[in-house]
């Protein structure tokens, strides 16, 4: 069994998309790996909205240069929309990767990884701009498997500018507020 490991740069929606590409890899029959020294496939994914987190992306691929040749049989992948962004391009600024996946191709990367672990020739899956992502799709977190049946629509990426979170209200009656046993007018309550 092949391990993954996976590593997330950017915002909370490349976290989501890489618990679903541990999901999916997961469900076809890959491992985790607890470190990156002892996988067989990296997955880099990162936001391409933000210059420091591809900076921070190619810093840390051109880092398992000599892990890699020490490893002769290492895939490194990029997924994500810097993956999107970027396409071959992103194989010449780093010249260790062996496939760029983008965010449409995801649910394909079973197939992808099999296909460079068994050719040893690059691939570039980027064609599926628009795909959605199928209706039943597996997600990894917090070191558990999950399937989801509902998928609502992704929020905006970017940063939220405020959250107001208003406490739950109960269905069941509360009592009057009162004051020395008497019911509250307006403006007295207890």
């Amino acid at each position: 069994m092949k391990k993954i490991f996976v590593k997330t740069f950017g915002c909370q929606m490349n976290a989501r998309d890489s618990e679903f590409a541990t999901g999916i890899l997961l469900e076809n029959g890959f491992g985790i790996a607890q470190s990156i020294d002892k996988a067989d496939v990296v997955l880099f994914n990162s936001c391409s909205v933000r210059k420091h987190a591809e900076d921070r992306l190619f810093g840390n691929i051109w880092d398992l240069k000599k892990l890699k040749n020490r490893k002769m049989g290492m895939v490194i992948g990029l997924i994500g929309c810097t993956a999107q962004s970027y396409k071959e391009k992103a194989m010449q600024r780093a010249g260790i990767i062996d496939f760029v996946c983008g965010p449409g191709n995801e649910a394909d990367l079973p197939a992808i990884i099999n296909k460079v672990l068994k050719t040893r020739l690059p691939v570039i899956a980027t064609d599926k701009v628009d795909e959605k992502r199928p209706e039943l799709f597996p997600e990894y977190r917090d070191g558990k498997f999950k399937a989801y049946t509902n998928f609502r629509a992704r929020p905006p990426r970017g940063a939220i500018s405020h959250l107001s979170i208003l406490p739950c209200r109960s269905n069941t009656p509360r009592p009057s507020p009162t004051i020395s046993g008497r019911s509250a007018g307006k403006g007295h309550i207890s």
